[in-house]
């Protein structure tokens, strides 16, 4: 077992969903264990965390469902140079600190510099575009404190478009009073352990000015997300080719693919997303992926297989597109990466956590992190932990489970088991999964019965109800037929933006 905790100020970068949900969790624990959510707090209510603060990079929350309809992150010529989207480190690297930034700059007494202009990018506009919908039904796209009310039918039921997604953050933190808790356009640049303290180093951003200071905490929660930094393979010539290089974050609108012969690597869920809508107007649609590959979903894989394959790219030369089977494509105006995303912490210390690096033959982002237990707390150290990781359809309850679990250990509640038996967790599901993303994976349909049973055997917070009660599972099982449904429809010609 763990030693007790002695946490009373915690700190949550990240203002998404599992930031948000996490907050929430935090400010409505009583100092003896208790939740209080879904229940009246008691006017003699004593919080456990005296104070939490969510930081958040943008100027408004909601993570990836805080939209930037008419802005986007594009992939440019620096960002390919020498392979650096295979490169973490080279595309999102760790922030230097200004010279003069000392300890004695707090909030109230920052250090104020005129804003410097920034090598590279922040990454940190949403991918959505205008007319996204989700892949969830709506019931999962919720937390279990929001009551579920059914949509009239729609052409996507029980799909719903983002604004939907974006509405009920927004209402989530305006009803439960989140908003004095988040320092919005913050970003925190470095975050180390100093005795028993973690020190954050933070930049506020306004207008022209900078505003860098530091706190301390007893605690730490990451909740930054998982879709911000665009990860492309390394393949020779990609960075000197003439041929239109796209990343699916970029994507807006189908019609910059009008009447071009398209390639698009990564046939998961954002790549058949796009395809769905580019197949009908381009000009030739060719998907490059290896032979007999399945995605996640069934559906996925009938989807891919419905195009054009063509085998995997091996290199690009002048403007030919080299194939691994010697195939050569002459033709090609535009490579579309559906490919993911990194793993990014820059700010963390080294040697906190450690993401495994992808091979140069990954054709998408396969990485995993090391060094967490349950995919929630760091072993080496449990007052950093993280919310997000899990990767899962029942992402927003499964953000929730993974605040409720941090919730329980650090009010004592919950008792974590040994270092030993933390690191015997991670080598047991490195050996069913391997060293890769699918290391973090659950099925929607078998999560409930292994991961969140796992976590909720730890030990809960008093009065806390399982946010996964009265859910009808059957809902994913329509969404994933609905989705299917409407891809071959939008591919057909049958629907349109304007259908929804």
């Amino acid at each position: 077992m763990t030693k007790n905790f002695d946490i009373s100020s915690v700190a949550i970068v990240g203002g998404g969903p599992g930031g948000l949900v996490t907050l929430n969790e935090l400010l409505n624990t009583s100092i003896d264990g208790t939740s209080y959510i879904n229940s009246t707090i008691p006017k003699d209510f004593k919080p456990k965390f005296n104070k939490i603060t969510l930081f958040e990079q943008k100027d408004q929350i909601g993570g990836v469902w805080g939209t930037e309809i008419d802005k986007k992150d594009e992939i440019d010529n620096d960002f390919l140079q020498n392979g650096n989207g295979y490169s973490v480190d080279k595309i999102n690297p760790k922030k230097d600190l200004p010279k003069d930034l000392n300890s004695e700059n707090n909030f109230e007494k920052p250090l104020i510099i005129d804003k410097i202009q920034s090598i590279g990018k922040d990454w940190k506009i949403s991918a959505v575009y205008p007319h996204l919908y989700t892949n969830v039904a709506k019931r999962f796209m919720r937390f279990s404190s929001i009551p579920h009310e059914e949509d009239p039918e729609t052409e996507i039921k029980p799909l719903i478009k983002h604004e939907q997604v974006t509405s009920t953050l927004k209402s989530f933190s305006e009803n439960n009073n989140l908003s004095k808790h988040i320092r919005l356009s913050t970003e925190v640049i470095n975050l180390e352990k100093i005795g028993s303290k973690w020190e954050i180093t933070l930049k506020k951003t306004e207008g022209s000015k900078e505003y860098w200071y530091k706190e301390q905490y007893d605690g730490v929660i990451i909740a930054n997300g998982h879709y911000s930094v665009p990860y492309i393979p390394q393949i020779p010539g990609l960075n000197t080719t003439s041929i239109n290089i796209v990343h699916s974050k970029s994507y807006r609108d189908a019609d910059e693919f009008k009447d071009k012969n398209v390639v698009v690597v990564g046939t998961s869920l954002s790549g058949i997303d796009i395809i769905q809508y580019i197949k009908p107007i381009v000009k030739t649609l060719r998907v490059s992926r290896s032979s007999g590959k399945q995605e996640i979903f069934p559906w996925l894989t009938r989807a891919a297989e419905s195009v054009e394959n063509i085998p995997r790219i091996k290199s690009i030369e002048d403007n030919k597109v080299v194939l691994e089977n010697g195939e050569t494509l002459d033709d090609v105006d535009i490579i579309l990466f559906a490919t993911g995303y990194h793993w990014s912490y820059p700010f963390l210390q080294s040697g906190l956590i450690q993401v495994t690096k992808d091979g140069v033959e990954s054709s998408t982002n396969s990485s995993r992190i090391k060094g967490l237990y349950q995919n929630i707390f760091t072993i080496n150290d449990p007052s950093l932990a993280f919310v997000g990781i899990t990767l899962t359809s029942l992402k927003f309850h499964t953000l929730e489970v993974a605040a409720i679990a941090i919730a329980s250990a650090w009010s004592n509640v919950t008792n974590l088991p040994s270092t030993k038996e933390q690191l015997e967790w991670e080598s047991k599901r490195l050996e069913e999964t391997g060293d890769g993303a699918i290391f973090h994976y659950y099925p929607y349909d078998t999560v409930n019965s292994t991961w969140v049973s796992d976590v909720w055997k730890l030990g809960i917070l008093k009065n806390r109800q399982h946010p996964l009660n009265d859910e009808d599972i059957n809902d994913l099982t329509q969404a994933l037929e609905k989705a299917e449904e409407v891809f071959y429809k939008f591919v057909n010609g049958e629907l349109t933006n304007e259908s929804f």
